[in-house]
């Protein structure tokens, strides 16, 4: 009893460390995204081919991303992407396929955050202060008589 006590803490331990594999997006295989012709397809051909893209540029109506990134985290560290890739299929103004491009994790540029605040104009006031702040500053003189 006390070795298999001692196995399964052991198997718990171990089960911990394997890493959560989280995927997101579209993931493309490389068969999908050679059917795609630069010069030959329509936007309605490559959605035939390629289904709904991951985005729409906002600011350019001739990009479409087809985005994928699988994310690993074990126990409390965190997640680290182990793959990623994003195509932009760009059009022409006929709709026809422009260009292709493909990005790969080789790619990414870390953003760093910065850590100030934007101040804000008002009162600093606490949780208790605004809760409790309108107490008493209704009188008898305000309220409207019935009528």
């Amino acid at each position: 009893m006390k070795k298999f006590s001692i196995l399964l803490v052991t198997l718990i331990a171990i089960s911990g460390c394997t890493p959560k594999v989280h995927h997101v997006g579209k993931s493309l295989e490389e068969g999908d995204i050679e059917q795609v012709k630069v010069g030959v397809h329509k936007k309605h051909e490559v959605a035939q081919i390629l289904g709904s893209p991951t985005l729409y540029s906002l600011f350019k109506e001739d990009r479409w991303y087809y985005t994928s990134k699988v994310t690993e985290a074990n126990a409390f560290l965190k997640p680290v992407a182990s793959e990623q890739d994003t195509y932009i299929i760009t059009f022409n103004k006929a709709g026809v396929v422009q260009n292709i491009r493909h990005l790969d994790l080789a790619d990414v540029l870390e953003i760093s955050y910065v850590n100030r605040e934007t101040p804000t104009t008002g009162q600093d006031t606490s949780m208790l202060q605004q809760l409790f702040g309108n107490f008493g500053r209704i009188t008898r003189g305000d309220k409207a008589s019935p009528g």
